[in-house]
């Protein structure tokens, strides 16, 4: 819309995800946020409280985003689905002024003008956003002689694990399958 004062954007790596955010809407009301998944060419408002919108942040793949607001205070808003939904990361009373994203979207770090009280100075704010899954290995193990045992210790390395009979591991852990592998 050519009525907002747009502040912060924030583009997937490839570009085809992007983020913008208004401090206000003209003549007189808090800004909004907009995302387009198409390379900007349709712009689609996101639902969440109308604010004066400082800073947004994309993971490269453009799926997590992050907004953050000044007044009113407290505002930092994340989406897991490219701005499809968005839900509030309840965060303290402050106004926001600056946030950035790792390039998976799991780290967050945020930066406040001021604390409450508004004379207090201002605070970064980290948020390490791990989630963790459970995966099954399972494998047929053969060789005759083989020494397994760095195989096994591996899969023990996991912050959870459980050894059922035979070849059958499940593992609770914040790692990829790639990772895993």
């Amino acid at each position: 819309p050519s009525n907002h004062c747009w502040k912060t954007v924030a583009s997937s790596a490839d570009g085809s995800k992007l983020l913008a955010a208004s401090e206000v809407v003209i003549p007189d009301s808090y800004g909004g946020i907009y995302s387009s998944t198409n390379f900007g060419m349709i712009w689609t408002s996101n639902h969440v409280p109308a604010a004066q919108w400082q800073s947004v942040a994309s993971s490269a793949d453009g799926t997590k985003l992050v907004a953050v607001a000044i007044d009113p205070r407290g505002l930092i808003y994340s989406s897991t689905n490219s701005g499809a939904t968005w839900v509030s990361n309840n965060a303290p009373n402050y106004g926001w002024l600056l946030v950035a994203s790792s390039a998976d979207g799991s780290q967050l770090v945020a930066a406040s003008l001021w604390n409450e009280p508004v004379d207090e100075q201002g605070s970064i704010y980290i948020s390490r956003q791990k989630t963790s899954k459970v995966f099954a290995i399972c494998y047929e193990l053969k060789s005759p002689g083989k020494n397994y045992t760095p195989f096994f210790e591996a899969i023990k390395n996991s912050a959870k694990w459980c050894h059922f009979p035979d070849s059958t591991w499940l593992i609770y852990t914040s790692e990829t399958p790639a990772d895993i592998s």
